[in-house]
Formats: C-alpha cells, sequence, structure tokens
C-alpha cells in the first residue's frame, strides 16, 4: 500500500493573528499572549489535517507598522525583534499584502497539496474564488485566529477551524529566544 504525503503550507495573516493574539490576552486575562510561537502553535494542529499531513512550508505576511517609526519607535523595535524570532523558528516572513500573490504563485508551482490560511480576512475570498477555480484538486481551508470567524471563508474553503483561546496561552516564545550566540532576544516588558 502506498502512502502519499500531504504536503502542509501554512500562510499566515500577521496582522490578524497579532490583533487575536491580543484580544486573547483581553478576554483570558492572560499575562500576555503576543510572544506567540506561531511555529509551534501552527504545528499543533497538523495531526487534525489528517494522518498524512506534513509541515512543507510556513510563510508568515505582515507589514511594518511605519506609523510607529516616530510615535513609538520602542514597538517598532519590539516588533522587528519580533519578527527575528520567527525566522529563527524556520518560518518565512514577507511583508505587505503578498498572501494571496504567494498563495496562488505557490499553486502554480505545484507546492502543497494543503494550504492553511490564517486569517479572518474577507479580503482573500475574491483570491480563494480564482485558486479554486484554477486548482479544484488542491485543499485549501482556513484556520480562523481567536475572534475572527468569517462565514463566507468558511463556507468557500468547505473546511476550516478555530485557533483556541487555551492555545495562545500555550504556546509562547521561550525568554529569551536564543537566535544565534551573537543574538538573544528577550521578551518585550509590555508583551
Amino acid at each position: 500500500m502506498e502512502c502519499h504525503l500531504n504536503r502542509t503550507t501554512f500562510l499566515v495573516d500577521g496582522f490578524s493573528l497579532y490583533h487575536s493574539a491580543r484580544e486573547v490576552a483581553h478576554d483570558s486575562s492572560a499575562v500576555s499572549t503576543r510572544w506567540l510561537d506561531v511555529y509551534a502553535l501552527l504545528l499543533s494542529y497538523l495531526p487534525g489535517l489528517g494522518r498524512h499531513a506534513q509541515l512543507h512550508e510556513m510563510y508568515y505576511f505582515s507589514a511594518h507598522a511605519m506609523h510607529l517609526k516616530v510615535k513609538n519607535p520602542a514597538a517598532m523595535a519590539d516588533y522587528r525583534d519580533y519578527v527575528t524570532c520567527l525566522r529563527a523558528s524556520a518560518i518565512q516572513v514577507e511583508t505587505g499584502g503578498a498572501l494571496s500573490a504567494r498563495l496562488l504563485a505557490l499553486l502554480h508551482e505545484d507546492e502543497f497539496d494543503t494550504a492553511v490560511i490564517v486569517s479572518g480576512d474577507k479580503d482573500i475570498a475574491h483570491t480563494l474564488r480564482t485558486a479554486k477555480q484554477l486548482y479544484p484538486h488542491k485543499e485549501i481551508c482556513f484556520a480562523f485566529p481567536y475572534g475572527q470567524q468569517n462565514r463566507e471563508l468558511e463556507v468557500l474553503a468547505g473546511k476550516s477551524f478555530f485557533i483556541r483561546e487555551k492555545r495562545y496561552i500555550k504556546y509562547q516564545l521561550p525568554d529569551p529566544v536564543v537566535v544565534s550566540p551573537d543574538c538573544i532576544i528577550h521578551k518585550p516588558g509590555n508583551w
């Protein structure tokens, strides 16, 4: 009997996930959940995608909050450090709103069997419709961040799940994160 691995790729809307982590901290009275270990969090959902699901790639898309450059430069530095930690955990970090474009490129290059989009943003609905029309044999599902269920995306994808509050609390980066012997990053005090 031949076993076909299910190459699974996660595409994370960083803005959506970051704000849901803040919401979890507020709703659960947790000290903080922004120091989220995105890699471990999403890896914990892999078994639920089927016994042959194997992590292929993980992408994190985020725009830098340039409006904070003058208003709160420390917040920008904290976020830059966080992104460095994510990169150290084998996550490919891309800036800007490139999630839709990356999804279509990965489909065209046959780079996955299943894509899990971590977002509740309805702006991706058009891209999802196009992807399903051009690549009907590929599975695209949604992992909705806490508090961001989107019924339209849920129906379009056909398969979805919710990232639960307890997992945000459970999957936090260590403090400090040792990126290299010369680069040790501590969790910001307000995170």
